[in-house]
């Protein structure tokens, strides 16, 4: 995950917000740079955990950058950039279906707070 960061972070220096844009959405379309990272993890990760068979601190950040990516925060970033990461999405929603994870996102003020809707599933 961490490159696929480096790759997003680059964007922040570019000053034009229509090209800042494009060059996120590049990035995450087919062939793009962070869309070829996520297609090997996707490959490698589970469908329900990233590595093994139980919850791990992995599951916890992948949930998180994961869905952070697709929250509004970065202008660009498709929200519908997931559909091609399989594994990636099953992973997402075995976290998100944890009771405590659940009951945070539930109890935030969506219309206060609008980039934790993505988070609530």
């Amino acid at each position: 995950m961490e490159d696929v960061r480096a790759k997003l972070v680059a964007t922040f220096k570019i000053e034009d917000q229509a090209e800042k844009e494009a060059a996120r959405k590049a990035l995450f379309a087919d062939g793009g740079d962070c869309c070829e990272l996520l297609k090997k993890i996707d490959s490698f990760s589970g469908s329900k955990f990233v590595v093994g068979d139980c919850l791990t601190i992995a599951d916890i950040w992948f949930y998180f950058f994961l869905v952070f990516l697709r929250c509004g925060f970065f202008d660009g970033v498709p929200a519908d950039y997931m559909q091609v990461y399989p594994n990636l999405q099953g992973v997402v929603a075995n976290v998100a279906a944890i009771p405590e994870i659940k009951s945070y996102y539930a109890a935030k003020d969506l219309e206060a707070e609008p980039m934790y809707k993505a988070f609530v599933m």
